[in-house]
C-alpha cells in the first residue's frame, strides 16, 4: 500500500481531530492547519498529495486556497468539507479541478475512508494523465519540429516538390522551387490540379491520371510540364502514394531534365562522331600494306589490321586484348618489351625503327608512342617486309661494282696507249709544222693528257 501526505485544513479541532484519526488508520502522514495562512505556511516547508479543506475558515477561504493548491501542483487530489448552505460552491469548484465535496453533517469513519480512498487513486490518475499529456505535448513539439525542418529541407530543394490530393488530383502543397520555376505564386498554384501542369494529361479526368500513374511498373514517368509563361520542358516525375488519417495523397517530385537530355544528346552525337572516325579510322589501317598495330598505356592491344593477321595466321580474337609485346616476340620475334616500358617511364619519347629476319624474310619494325599533354597514351606499331628492297639493294650494288672494274680495267688498258700519243705529239712538235699543224698536233696531245687523267681518277675511285 503506498504512503500519502495529507493536510487537514479546518478552524473546528474536533474536525482535524476525526479527519487525523481516519487517515492514520489509513497510515498516511498527517499535518494540520487551524486557517488557510497556516496551510500556505506549510505548503512552503513540505509537499502534500491529498488535501482536506473547509470552505469557511479564516483568509484565504477554503475555495481560495484550493485554487492556490492546484496552481502550484495539478496533481493534488483536495476535498471540500461544506455545510448544506455551500453545496454550490462545492460543485463549482469541483467544476474547476476539486476531487470532491464532503458534508460535514453526513461524515462516517468509513465513508470518509472510502473518499479519502478514492482522492488517493485520484492523485495516481493524475499523476498518469499529466505526465501523458506532457509526452503528447512534447510529441506535438518534436512532430512539429520535425515538420518544420522537413519542410525546410522541401524549400532548399532543387527539385520541383507538389503533394496532390489522391482523390482530386489538386495540389494542396509545393516547395519554393516549384512556385519559383513554373511562375505561380503559392496561392496560384495551389488552386490548381496536377492535369494543368503536364501536356500530356490536360483535358483528361483525373481518375483515369490517378490509374495510369498507380499502375505505372516504375515509379518514375518522363513528361513535359507546362509553366505559367506556357513555356515547356521535361521533367523526370517522381511519385509515392501516402494514406494518411486526413485522406489519400501523392506526393510528387519533378526534375527538370533538359540539360541532361541536351548532354545525352551531344553524347550520342559525339559517340556517332568517334564510331564514324573508328571506322574511317580502321579502313585506312585495313588498306595500307603493311602490318598496324595499336596498344593502350598497359601495351594491351586495341586495333590491329588483316595485314599483321595474315601474317601471323592467327584470328583477330586471339590477338586483341592481348599484349603486344608478346605478341610481337612470337609473331616475328622481335623484343621490344623494354622499349615500351622505356616509353611508359618517359626515359624514351623518339620513334624508333628495327629489323629482325623471320626464315627467308626481313621486316622492318617501326615503334612510334603516342603522348599526349605530356602523358604516354600507347603506341602504334608498323611491320614492312622489306625482303624485296634488299635483293633489288644488292642487285643493283652488283652492278654498280661491274661498272667499277670495267672502268679500271679499262683505264688501265689505254692508258700506255695514251701515253704514247702524248710522246709521238711532243717529237712532231720539234719538226717544221705549219701554225694549222701545230694546233691540230696541240689539241691532240691535249686529249690524250686529259682522257688519261680521267681514265687515272676513274681507276682511282674504283679501288
Amino acid at each position: 500500500m503506498n504512503t500519502y501526505s495529507i493536510l487537514i485544513v479546518d478552524d473546528d479541532p474536533l474536525v482535524r481531530k476525526l479527519l487525523k484519526r481516519i487517515s492514520q488508520d489509513l497510515h498516511w502522514m498527517v499535518e494540520e492547519a487551524a486557517s488557510g495562512q497556516e496551510a500556505i505556511e506549510k505548503l512552503h516547508n513540505a509537499v502534500f498529495q491529498i488535501y482536506v479543506i473547509d470552505v469557511k475558515m479564516p483568509g484565504p477561504s477554503g475555495l481560495e486556497l484550493a485554487k492556490i493548491i492546484l496552481q502550484k501542483d495539478p496533481k493534488a487530489a483536495i476535498l471540500i468539507l461544506t455545510g448544506y448552505a455551500e453545496i454550490n460552491q462545492a460543485v463549482d469548484a469541483i467544476k474547476k479541478g476539486v476531487f470532491d465535496y464532503i458534508q460535514k453533517d453526513n461524515i462516517e469513519n468509513e465513508k470518509l475512508k472510502r473518499i479519502l480512498q478514492r482522492a488517493a487513486e485520484f492523485h495516481d490518475n493524475r499523476i498518469t494523465q499529466i505526465q501523458a499529456q506532457h509526452e503528447r505535448e512534447q510529441s506535438l513539439k518534436n512532430t512539429e519540429k520535425s515538420n518544420q525542418e522537413f519542410q525546410a529541407i522541401l524549400e532548399l530543394s532543387t527539385d520541383l516538390i507538389f503533394i496532390v490530393n489522391a482523390k482530386s488530383g489538386e495540389f494542396t502543397d509545393c516547395n519554393k522551387t516549384a512556385c519559383d520555376t513554373l511562375g505561380y505564386s503559392r496561392t496560384e498554384l495551389t488552386s490548381l490540379r496536377l492535369n494543368d501542369i503536364i501536356s500530356d494529361f490536360q483535358g483528361v479526368d483525373w481518375k483515369p491520371v490517378f490509374q495510369l500513374i498507380r499502375n505505372q511498373p516504375k515509379n518514375v514517368i518522363e513528361k513535359q510540364i507546362i509553366c505559367k509563361s506556357k513555356q515547356r520542358f521535361l521533367a523526370d516525375l517522381t511519385y509515392a502514394y501516402v494514406c494518411l488519417d486526413t485522406g489519400e495523397y501523392l506526393a510528387v517530385i519533378a526534375r527538370d531534365i533538359t540539360e541532361r537530355k541536351q548532354a545525352e544528346k551531344e553524347i550520342d552525337n559525339q559517340r556517332i562522331k568517334v564510331e564514324s572516325q573508328s571506322a574511317i579510322l580502321e579502313t585506312i589501317i585495313e588498306s595500307i600494306d603493311e602490318g598496324i598495330l595499336m596498344a593502350d598505356l598497359n601495351g594491351v592491344i586495341t586495333e590491329v589490321n588483316s595485314w599483321f593477321l595474315d601474317l601471323a595466321q592467327t584470328p583477330k580474337e586471339f590477338v586483341m586484348n592481348q599484349n603486344i609485346g608478346k605478341i610481337i616476340q612470337l609473331i616475328i620475334g622481335c623484343e621490344i618489351s623494354n622499349l615500351l616500358n622505356d616509353y611508359k617511364s618517359g626515359i624514351h619519347k623518339e620513334k624508333k625503327c628495327l629489323y629482325t629476319d623471320v626464315s627467308d624474310s626481313r621486316f622492318m619494325l617501326t615503334t612510334q608512342p603516342i603522348y599526349k599533354q605530356e602523358e604516354y597514351q600507347g603506341v602504334i606499331i608498323n611491320i614492312v617486309d622489306v625482303s624485296d628492297l634488299i635483293s633489288k639493294q644488292k642487285y643493283e650494288e652488283k652492278e654498280i661494282q661491274y661498272h667499277r672494274d670495267f672502268l679500271s680495267n679499262a683505264a688501265k688498258d689505254l692508258r700506255t696507249p695514251l701515253e704514247g700519243i702524248v710522246a709521238i705529239s711532243a717529237q712532231l712538235a720539234e719538226t717544221s709544222l705549219d701554225a694549222s699543224q701545230q694546233l691540230l698536233l696541240e689539241m691532240i696531245k691535249e686529249f690524250a693528257r686529259s682522257l688519261s687523267n680521267l681514265l687515272e681518277s676513274c681507276s682511282i675511285e674504283t679501288k
